[in-house]
């Protein structure tokens, strides 16, 4: 009966999560998304949920043709979590719904309107914009779409493949 339960409460969480197509980082499962990263198409997506001290993270995977990189993310109430595995604490990493200029775990927000053209001419507007502590990191999200490029030591790298 357990069993039953647990696989019940993961399939409803993942329906819950797939839903969330408003999101700054949607998550739904196994739905990839095609990037540049590194000089090199890569694929995007949330695998799968597990348990981490209590808490329902998800994978999520980014795979080419050199790399596969998995790490475990949880999103609640539009905030970003990572299990920090030294500490063995979850650490909120950024949160979506902070004010302008307001630092929440890793991140500020420093827009919400940020817009850019890409290489093929695809226009993204309101971009929600957060610059991490050292101050040379830098993140833009597209709600529905999610983490879409980023700028580390003056280097722009757009990861959405459009």
């Amino acid at each position: 009966m357990r069993k039953i339960l647990l696989l019940f409460i993961i399939l409803f969480t993942s329906q819950l999560f797939s839903q969330s197509e408003d999101s700054y980082l949607p998550i739904v499962l196994n739905k990839e998304v095609n990037y540049k990263w590194m000089g090199k198409d890569t694929k995007v997506s949330f695998k799968y949920p597990i348990d981490i001290a209590g808490k329902t993270y998800y994978a999520f995977n980014k795979k080419n043709k050199d790399h596969n990189i998995s790490e475990f993310i949880a999103i609640s109430n539009d905030t970003v979590y990572f299990y920090n595995e030294y500490t063995k604490k979850h650490m909120p990493k950024l949160y979506f719904n902070a004010k302008i200029g307001e630092k929440v775990g890793l991140g500020t927000i420093i827009s919400r309107t940020k817009s850019f053209k890409s290489p093929k001419g695809k226009i993204y507007r309101n971009l929600l914009v957060v610059k991490f502590q050292n101050g040379e990191h830098v993140e833009y999200y597209k709600k529905g779409v999610g983490l879409i490029a980023e700028k580390n030591d003056k280097r722009f790298t757009l990861y959405i493949n459009e």
